[in-house]
């Protein structure tokens, strides 16, 4: 499949409404499709911390059963 152009608009995000557009820093990089749906590589990132958060929790409350 062939690369899109830098400039192309790829898509809107679907938590931020942020538009999408291919070369734009960490926006476009770590964009990605889920289930047909646009999420950009900022909210990705943003939610990363939350995952983490989520994991300790689960390992915390395994621990105590």
């Amino acid at each position: 499949m062939k690369a899109p152009e830098v400039g192309t608009t790829l898509g809107k995000c679907i938590f931020d409404n942020g538009v999408i557009v291919e070369g734009q820093s960490i926006r476009s990089q770590y964009a990605t499709l889920r289930q047909g749906k646009w999420i950009c590589g900022e909210c990705l990132l943003d939610m990363l911390p939350v995952r983490g958060y989520t994991v300790l929790y689960d390992r915390r409350s395994r621990e105590e059963r």
